[in-house]
C-alpha cells in the first residue's frame, strides 16, 4: 500500500520560502584566561589571550578583573588599567600588585567590543603567599629560551627585570645570592651582571664582569652581598658590551611580556629606561634573567645601605653612539 501525503499549495510555497531564506550567523568574540605565575605575597603575573574579535573586528578595551574566591570577577573589579583598543588577536600579560597576603583570588580576562558588549574568559584561581617569605627565584620569564635580542648596529646596552616594592615585602632583608641568565653571543661580546635600586631611573649598586658559557643557562654567584630593602624597587640586570652588528646576545622567552617589569632596556648607562615592547611591538618577550633571594634563617633585620661596590666609569665601553638605537630579535625558523 502506498502512503500519500497531501500538502496544500500555500504550505508548499511557505516551505519553499523558508528553504531559500538566508540566515545571518553571528560571530562571537572570544577571550581566554591563562594560569597566573609569579604568585607572591602581594602581587601576581596575569596572562590572557584574545582568540576572536567578533563581528566588530575590533576591541574597545581589554584586561583583567579580579575578586575574592566565590565571587566571580566582573568589569566592576578591574585589576589593572585596561589595555588600549586593538584590532588584532594574540596574547597579553600584566603584573598585578597591591593584593592581600595569604588570600585566594579569582581572576579572568575580559574584553569590550566596539558595540559595548562585554565578553569574559574562563576563571582561574590563585592564593598569595603568607607572611614570612621563603627562598625563591625571582623572575618574569618562563624559564625557556625562545629567541634573543640585540642592537642592529651592535654596541652596548643594559637590560633589567624590575621588581616593585609591593613584590618585595616578603623578601625584605634577604640577600641575592645567585643570578641566572641565557647569553647567546661569544667573544668579543662582554657580559656584566648589575644590581640597581630605586624607581625609574634606579641607582646602580653593583656591577661585575662574568664569563658565561654561550647558548645555555648560566648560574652566577655574585661577589657582592646585595640585600633587598623592600622600601625601594629592586632591578637586576645585565650590561652587554661590544656585541657585533647583526648579533643578538640577550636571551628571551616566548612572552607575552610583563611590560615595564620583565623587559626593561637602556641605551645610556641606565640614565633612562624603556620597556622593550614599547620600543618594538614585535618584541613581546621577557628577558631570560632570574635572581635568587634567600635568608636561611628567614629573619628580618635592619638594612644599612652601601655605596656601589664598583664605579661604572672604570669599565671600558664599546659604544660610540647611544642615540637612535634599533633593537631586533634573532629570526626564528
Amino acid at each position: 500500500m502506498k502512503l500519500k501525503i497531501l500538502i496544500s499549495v500555500p504550505l508548499l510555497i511557505l516551505l519553499i520560502i523558508i528553504g531559500c531564506k538566508k540566515f545571518d550567523l553571528e560571530r562571537i568574540a572570544m577571550i581566554r584566561t591563562d594560569q597566573p605565575t609569579n604568585v607572591l605575597q602581594t602581587s601576581v603575573s596575569a596572562y590572557g589571550s584574545i582568540i576572536d574579535l567578533g563581528d566588530d573586528e575590533s576591541v574597545m578595551e581589554y584586561g583583567f578583573c579580579l575578586s575574592y574566591v566565590n565571587k566571580p570577577p566582573t568589569i566592576e573589579n578591574k585589576a589593572t588599567p585596561p589595555f588600549d583598543p586593538t584590532s588584532i588577536t594574540g596574547d597579553f600579560a600584566s603584573n598585578i600588585s597591591g593584593l592581600a597576603v595569604d588570600r585566594t583570588y579569582q581572576i579572568r580576562a575580559y574584553l569590550i567590543e566596539g558595540s559595548g558588549e562585554v565578553t569574559y574568559g574562563n576563571i582561574m584561581e590563585f592564593t598569595t603567599l603568607p607572611s614570612g617569605g621563603s627562598p625563591a627565584w625571582l623572575h618574569y620569564d618562563d624559564g625557556v629560551n625562545y629567541t634573543s635580542v640585540g642592537l642592529t648596529e651592535g654596541g652596548e646596552f643594559d637590560l633589567a627585570i624590575r621588581f616593585p616594592t609591593q613584590a618585595l615585602t616578603q623578601y625584605n632583608g634577604f640577600s641575592v645570592t645567585k643570578v641566572r641568565f641565557y647569553p647567546k653571543e661569544p667573544s668579543p661580546t662582554k657580559y656584566y651582571i648589575t644590581f640597581w635600586e630605586g624607581s625609574n631611573p634606579p641607582s646602580l649598586v653593583h656591577i661585575e664582569q662574568v664569563y658565561p658559557d654561550i647558548d645555555q643557562w648560566n648560574e652566577i654567584l655574585p661577589s657582592y652581598n646585595f640585600v633587598i630593602n623592600s622600601s625601594y624597587e629592586f632591578w637586576a640586570g645585565l650590561w652587554i658590551v661590544d656585541h657585533p652588528a647583526g648579533t643578538h646576545p640577550a636571551g628571551c622567552d616566548e612572552g607575552p611580556a610583563i611590560n615595564g617589569a620583565g623587559n626593561m632596556i637602556s641605551f645610556d648607562d641606565g640614565d633612562t629606561w624603556d620597556a622593550l615592547y614599547d620600543l618594538n611591538g614585535e618584541l613581546n618577550y621577557n628577558w631570560n634573567l632570574q635572581v635568587y633571594a634567600t635568608n636561611q634563617k628567614g629573619e628580618q633585620f635592619q638594612i644599612v645601605r652601601k655605596k656601589p661596590s664598583v664605579i661604572r666609569e672604570n669599565f671600558a665601553s664599546g659604544a660610540s653612539n647611544k642615540e637612535n638605537k634599533v633593537v631586533s630579535a634573532e629570526k626564528k625558523n
